[in-house]
């Protein structure tokens, strides 16, 4: 209490100038701080633009993999690239590329169903190798915190899928 006491009287006594310098000090930390939360800011929307772009040059692989979880043509492994993608972004999340915000606003209508549509899927590829696809359930999940809504039903999965499959 007393040390305190002698800080405030002491920044009493400073003189104009040395206010004006402990000001500019102020000021130039503020701005500085504003800076780096500018430039990661930025950094997220940059990074989000690319997400965007490499999810529509998946429009292909997509239209392949929705039609095979619909059950209607393909392989399993027609899948694998549009996981490859959520793989990406769920990693780029767990580091702070990306926020849950961004994440969620241009994705969440894809991770669920294709998390949902894929899990067993995605457990079987693990048990060879755990690493493969690690970061897409914590993707879904942080997908479901965020959205705190009603779990996806089987009928919103077939209706998402479908729409991916007539992307043609």
């Amino acid at each position: 209490m007393i040390a305190t006491i002698g800080a405030v009287v002491t920044l009493a006594k400073l003189s104009v100038n040395a206010w004006l310098v402990l000001l500019v000090l102020i000021l130039g930390v503020a701005f500085t701080a504003l800076a780096i939360v500018n430039r990661a800011r930025d950094g997220v929307e940059s990074r989000m633009r690319e997400f965007g772009r490499d999810f529509m040059a998946l429009e292909p692989r997509r239209i392949k993999s929705a039609l095979f979880l619909l059950g209607k043509a393909g392989r399993q492994d027609d899948v694998d690239p549009v996981l490859d993608f959520f793989e990406d972004l769920g990693y780029a999340l767990k580091n702070g590329a990306i926020t849950i915000e961004s994440a969620y606003q241009d994705f969440d209508s894809w991770v669920e169903p294709y998390w949902l549509s894929c899990c067993h899927y995605i457990l079987k590829v693990q048990e060879d190798d755990p690493e493969t696809w690690c970061n897409i359930f914590p993707l879904y999940q942080a997908m479901r915190k965020r959205d705190g809504g009603d779990p996806w039903t089987d009928d919103d999965v077939r209706v998402a899928l479908e729409g991916d499959a007539n992307l043609q």
